[in-house]
């Protein structure tokens, strides 16, 4: 009863109003506290089934999966400049563990439990309904990968991986995360994957300067995702939003790039724009076959993809986003999950094939822009 009433309290006092806020059109955005100093960094919320068919198509890149997540939540847990154990008591730590599962149950998960050692360096968890794990019985990305950075920021050891030996995904009644040092983890009779070079940024003064807010009346985007929520077209509860029978959940944006940045180096590359063309098809189905631009024009802002306009010359689609999130990798990515999702959702609106590529990018606005085309 606790657990839930606090949940409950973080979710309604903490998360929405002042971590999260999500009454913006094109943004979402999360407040941090860095150094004393009050910023805002950029967030998604992504289609689950994207990352459920994309762990499945890359399942033989367990490794670089893997890779992804944990040099995501090493990330993320650097950008919130969450307690590091040698700088506070042990009594603090443990406070902030059990807070912090509280916020991952919030945002990813149905339930969760968690029991931390500290002298072995160890975290383990129980969850239900975790995001992606828990369907397709994988969770390379943000069960052990993620998990497994935060917590090797946290106790200041990257050699902590990450092991799931349940998982709903699988048949087991719920998912079990258990971090630790390689070494441990070993001798216990796990065999975990193993990534210690994490591709790591620094938040610089050009990260809140190029990812600014921009006011409703200056980007032209209609919706946030409150309104969305308000207007009942998506569900909020306990930390999910579901439209439909697909679940979204919201991560800080540097992910989308970490993720394309490492799949980038891998032969089957290409297979991000398949697996992101159909979640498109996907996505558009539900839409009850809205006009596929305005769908695009309407949906996407409230999910925190900036401001964007459309037009079609030539029979040609060319779709414009400006103040979409940056981070210093602008120039090292072809937006590809991007321009597969929007590829999709016009391939099944029009009836026919639609490919759009990056025209180009730029940020002399003092924001990022995109221009994608047939």
């Amino acid at each position: 009863m606790f657990r839930d009433t606090l949940t409950r309290w973080f979710v309604q006092r903490v998360l929405l109003p002042r971590q999260e806020i999500i009454d913006i059109p094109g943004s979402i955005i999360e407040e941090v506290t860095l150094r004393g100093k009050s910023f805002k960094i950029r967030d998604f919320a992504l289609p689950e089934s994207l990352f459920v068919n994309l762990e499945v198509l890359f399942k033989k890149y367990a490794k670089e999966l893997y890779c992804i997540g944990k040099s995501f939540g090493y990330n993320y847990a650097k950008m919130l400049d969450l307690p590091r154990y040698s700088r506070v008591s042990e009594g603090k730590f443990l406070t902030f563990a059990t807070f912090f599962t509280r916020y991952v149950e919030a945002v990813y998960s149905s339930k969760m439990e968690a029991n931390v050692s500290l002298h072995e360096k160890r975290y383990e968890s129980k969850m239900k309904d975790y995001i992606i794990c828990s369907k397709n019985g994988l969770g390379y990305l943000f069960s052990t990968g993620g998990i497994a950075g935060i917590w090797a920021y946290v106790i200041e050891d990257l050699s902590v991986e990450a092991v799931q030996p349940k998982c709903q995904g699988r048949g087991d009644p719920f998912c079990n995360v258990v971090v630790a040092p390689f070494d441990a983890l070993v001798k216990e009779g796990y065999s975990p994957l193993k990534c210690s070079n994490l591709l790591t940024f620094d938040m610089s003064n050009e990260y809140f300067s190029l990812n600014k807010l921009a006011n409703a009346s200056e980007t032209g985007a209609r919706y946030s995702l409150k309104d969305l929520i308000d207007m009942q077209f998506l569900r909020y509860s306990h930390g999910q939003i579901q439209w439909s029978t697909e679940r979204f959940f919201l991560v800080e944006s540097s992910f989308m790039y970490i993720l394309e940045k490492v799949l980038s180096r891998l032969d089957d590359y290409n297979n991000l724009y398949s697996v992101s063309f159909d979640c498109g098809k996907l996505l558009y189905s539900l839409s009850k076959n809205q006009n596929p631009v305005k769908f695009i024009l309407d949906f996407f802002p409230a999910l925190g993809f900036g401001s964007i306009t459309a037009l079609k010359k030539g029979g040609r689609h060319h779709i414009y986003i400006n103040h979409f999130p940056w981070t210093e990798w602008w120039r090292d990515i072809e937006y590809t999950m991007v321009r597969g999702i929007f590829s999709g959702i016009l391939s099944a609106g029009e009836g026919r094939e639609v490919h759009l590529k990056l025209v180009s990018r730029d940020i002399s606005q003092g924001y990022l822009s995109l221009h994608f085309s047939e």
